[in-house]
């Protein structure tokens, strides 16, 4: 069998990505091409769920936030004419594991800038009002 390692993050294959650095379709990412985004994301988004997946467990959060932080992670690519994508150096990092940083580095600041509180919320100790009805107890006298 075939050490795949060096496409394995977090025992995911990343072929896909490595089909953008082999085949010079980041330049076609980087200039904009709406096809090109596209098929990027989806072949970027199982690792950058991952990674997300675990900045959310290390600071206690639940995956209910994982959309909301994967999301973040792609408005942070795009941003300022996808200028994160066009520092991307292939000579550094593979481009796996440079998104795995970037995703990373993304999501922990999405959690710092959070207001969700950081522990999950008490239930609540009895139900919301009826529509028509005003909240809480009512005035002696009052009808």
């Amino acid at each position: 069998m075939p050490d795949d390692s060096a496409h394995r993050i977090n025992g995911y294959s990343h072929d896909a990505l490595y089909w953008y650095e082999r085949r010079g379709y980041l330049r076609a990412l980087c200039a904009g091409d709406k096809q090109t985004w596209d098929a990027f994301v989806v072949a970027a988004a199982p690792l950058v769920a991952a990674v997300a997946r675990r900045v959310l467990a290390a600071n206690k959060l639940g995956n209910d936030l994982l959309p909301d932080a994967v999301q973040h992670v792609f408005v942070r690519l795009s941003a300022n004419g996808l200028q994160l994508l066009k520092d991307y150096d292939p000579a550094r990092a593979t481009i796996a594991s440079w998104l795995a940083v970037t995703s990373w580095s993304s999501t922990a600041a999405f959690v710092r800038n959070s207001d969700m509180p950081r522990a999950a919320n008490p239930p609540f100790s009895s139900p919301p009002p009826a529509p028509g009805r005003s909240p809480g107890p009512r005035c002696p006298g009052a009808d």
